[in-house]
This record gives structure tokens, C-alpha cells and sequence, in this order.
């Protein structure tokens, strides 16, 4: 994964994210499934193994590289999908940081 980036160019190293974040693969989808699609399937992973149910969640962040449209928020459609009436949503984008980004905003 790290070679195709050419991290070892610039003196770091090649299992950098691996050891820092515990990415160890990378994964592409089809074509036709949407970022939603992908927040709504890890959102149901997250609310099985949290234990917390979805009337307890008060704040949905979607901070992905791509949305599905601008108005209104993709985190809405998550949001509804995942039966989360939340008083909070919002898309957080910022490039390939929008990870990181959404896990340092404070929530309400």
C-alpha cells in the first residue's frame, strides 16, 4: 500500500500508517455504492458492537472523502437509515483528513 505512495522517497517509513493507525488495507467498492451506503454498514457495525442504541446518539459526524450531495448533509440519510434521531449531523470534510478531522471535533 505504502509503496505506491513512495513514503521511503522521503525517509519515512513503509509500515507507517499501519503502526500509527492499524490501517493495513486498503479497500475500493463499486461504482454504484454511495459513501452513505458505506457510513450506513459500518454505522450498523458501530451500534452492534458499541451496545448503546441509536435513541442514545446524539451527534452523527460523516467524514468522508466524498458525499452524495452537498444540501442536505449526507449525515442526514445516515443518519435517518441508522433510525438515529440526532440532534447534531453534519458533514465534516477535509480531504483525505476528514477522518482524523471528524475524531479531534469536539461534539456538542
Amino acid at each position: 500500500m505504502l509503496e505506491e505512495a513512495g513514503f521511503d522517497r522521503i525517509g519515512l517509513p513503509l509500515n507507517l500508517i499501519e503502526k500509527e493507525l492499524g490501517i493495513t488495507h486498503v479497500r475500493h467498492s463499486a461504482d454504484s455504492v454511495k459513501p452513505g451506503d458505506l457510513a450506513i454498514a459500518a454505522g450498523e457495525i458501530a451500534i452492534r458492537r458499541s451496545g448503546v442504541g441509536a435513541s442514545e446518539i446524539d451527534a452523527v459526524i460523516f467524514c468522508g472523502i466524498d458525499w452524495e450531495y452537498s444540501e442536505p448533509a449526507t449525515t442526514l440519510r445516515v443518519a435517518h437509515e441508522l433510525g438515529i434521531n440526532a440532534l447534531h449531523c453534519w458533514d465534516q470534510s477535509d480531504d483525505c483528513h476528514g477522518f482524523t478531522t471528524g475524531i479531534i471535533t469536539p461534539t456538542c
